[in-house]
């Protein structure tokens, strides 16, 4: 039955030997999400408006596109973020003139995997415009790993550099976000990264959709309207994740510490979750580096393992998650 539902929904992927095993591996519809464990909640909080300051016109910003076997990433100075992941595997319906799925849905908001610190704490952050370390608008990933690092200085100095990490077999991205502090006065700030999804509409399944995250060992998953009274939970973080039935997009930070997980309404239609990292202290002439994953692509539970941290649990088939699991490993 597992099989037979994702065949049904999902779209015929371009024959391939791994992408024929994604296929046959992937989560279908999973069973009633149980109860999680309740989350610890700390009091709401809004989260503060984008800091106007350092804003240039858009048209400043250059894109640059990433191609891999499995996707294709487009990327912008403004802000370094993702403003466009299409699967190339993947259609958005069963139609066979569908177009290829889009998982970042363009002309809303600023793009995945944002940057900036708590509380608006570096004027101009959030709209930064970035350079790249590359003068071409194309790279193509199909031998080896390729990075491409970002850019930005700050009014007072201070440089922020996104180093992101493409592979040709998987939709792991690698971040190193780095901190340089040349000035002489220490800096100490909490850095976020952010993702951006459309709010799920009323679930016609049992498969949960929203915001869900890995704290404390614990599986928690918020459902939408519950958001404006639990907006910001607290813990040791494994990942932080915006899913939907078949696909999801997740921070993972290299290492769990005690971070912050804040969740927000952005109008009607999308939600954002942001991974509050435990505060950095630059002293100066130093800088400080932050290591994550990012990943945004199918619930197939063989990817997602691979992807360690137990993020495949993030595919939850409620009570008869027993029962199933075994039947897709």
């Amino acid at each position: 039955l597992v099989f037979f539902v994702w065949q049904y929904f999902f779209v015929e992927p371009q024959q391939s030997p791994q992408t024929s095993d994604e296929k046959a591996q992937t989560a279908a519809e999973p069973g009633q999400t149980t109860a999680v464990e309740p989350a610890t909640v700390v009091p709401s909080q809004a989260l503060p408006p984008p800091d106007p300051d350092g804003i240039t016109p858009q048209g400043d910003a250059r894109k640059i596109t990433v191609s891999t076997p499995l996707f294709t990433a487009v990327l912008s100075e403004r802000g370094a973020v993702f403003t466009s992941f299409v699967l190339k595997n993947y259609r958005e319906t069963v139609d066979v003139d569908s177009p290829l799925k889009e998982l970042v849905v363009p002309g809303v908001g600023q793009g995945n995997f944002g940057t900036g610190f708590d509380h608006n704490s570096v004027a101009g952050m959030q709209q930064a415009l970035f350079s790249i370390d590359t003068k071409g608008a194309e790279i193509s990933v199909s031998q080896k790993p390729q990075s491409l690092t970002f850019t930005w200085v700050s009014p007072t100095g201070m440089s922020v550099h996104k180093k992101y990490t493409f592979s040709p077999d998987s939709y792991r991205i690698g971040l190193e976000l780095t901190v340089n502090n040349p000035s002489q006065q220490a800096f100490q700030a909490r850095p976020y990264l952010s993702i951006l999804h459309p709010a799920p509409q009323k679930n016609q399944t049992y498969a949960f959709e929203g915001p869900s995250a890995l704290i404390d060992g614990k599986l928690h998953e918020i459902p939408i309207k519950k958001i404006p009274d639990q907006n910001t939970l607290q813990g040791r973080i494994a990942w932080v994740a915006l899913q939907d039935r078949y696909f999801m997009a997740s921070i993972i930070p290299e290492e769990e510490l005690e971070a912050v997980m804040r969740l927000s309404l952005v109008g009607e239609d999308f939600v954002e979750a942001r991974y509050v990292a435990p505060e950095v202290v630059v002293v100066p002439g130093t800088q400080k580096s932050i290591f994550y994953s990012l990943f945004m692509g199918p619930k197939n539970i063989r990817i997602l393992q691979g992807l360690g941290h137990e993020l495949s649990r993030a595919v939850d088939f409620g009570m008869f998650d027993f029962i199933a699991k075994p039947g897709v490993w």
